[in-house]
C-alpha cells in the first residue's frame, strides 16, 4: 500500500489508509517496536484520508475519503478499538415502491480461517404508508423463524421463505437483512462485499 493518511485511535491502535494493496489497515502499537496487524479492508477505489472518533458508548468510527462514489464513507470499528469476537450489522431498509415477492438473495464475502458470516432477512408491510422503523422488523433464517441463520457460500443463491411469521411477511414491501460476523482469531475477520436480492412485482 502507498499510504495517504493515518489516524491514532484508543486502545493503542493506528489506522493507515492509502492506495494499492489493502487500502485500510489497523495496527496494534502496544509494543511500538513491533506493531501487529489487527485487520483491514480492501477498497479498490483507494482511500485519500481518514479521521476517527470514539463515541460515548465506546464504538469507534472512521470517516474516509475515496476516489469513487460514494466519496465519503463511514467504517464502524469495534468497541474502543479493542478486539471484538463478534458483531451484528443490520442494513438500511430497501423499499422498491410497491409490494413484491422476494425470491432469493446472494452475497459475496470473504471468510478467512477461524471466521464465520451468517445472515437473516426480513420483509414487512407498510404502516401508515411508510416502512416500519428499525425496531419493528422480524428477522428469519431458512426455517422461516428467528431460530436459525442462513450460512451460504459466497455467491450462492438462497431462496427467501415465502411465509408470514410475527412481523415478517413475504410478499411485502420493506426489506432488510442482518449479518452476524464472528472470529476466533484476533487477526482474522470476515468481510461482506455485497448483498443482492431478486424480487418479483
Amino acid at each position: 500500500m502507498s499510504p495517504k493518511g493515518v489516524a491514532i485511535v484508543p486502545g493503542n491502535r493506528v489506522i493507515v489508509v492509502g492506495i494499492n494493496g489493502e487500502e485500510y489497515q489497523v495496527l496494534d502499537i502496544s509494543t511500538e517496536s513491533n506493531p501487529q496487524r489487527c485487520g483491514g479492508i480492501q477498497l479498490d477505489s483507494g482511500i485519500n484520508g481518514v479521521s476517527s472518533i470514539l463515541e460515548g458508548d465506546s464504538d469507534a468510527y472512521s470517516y474516509v475519503i475515496t476516489d469513487i462514489d460514494p466519496e465519503f464513507r463511514i467504517i464502524e470499528g469495534g468497541p474502543g478499538g479493542t478486539f471484538s469476537p463478534s458483531g451484528i450489522f443490520e442494513s438500511a431498509t430497501f423499499d422498491p415502491g410497491y409490494q413484491t415477492a422476494n425470491n432469493r438473495f446472494l452475497s459475496t464475502f470473504s471468510k478467512p480461517q477461524g471466521t464465520n458470516i451468517e445472515f437473516q432477512i426480513s420483509m414487512a408491510n407498510l404502516i401508515n404508508n411508510v416502512c416500519p422503523s428499525s425496531g419493528s422488523y422480524t428477522f428469519v433464517g431458512p426455517s422461516g423463524t428467528s431460530s436459525d441463520w442462513f450460512t451460504p457460500s459466497s455467491g450462492e443463491s438462497i431462496p427467501f421463505p415465502i411465509t408470514s411469521y410475527l412481523n415478517y411477511s413475504n410478499p411485502g414491501q420493506c426489506m432488510r437483512y442482518k449479518v452476524r460476523l464472528s472470529t476466533t482469531i484476533g487477526t482474522n475477520t470476515p468481510v461482506l462485499s455485497d448483498f443482492t436480492i431478486n424480487y418479483s412485482p
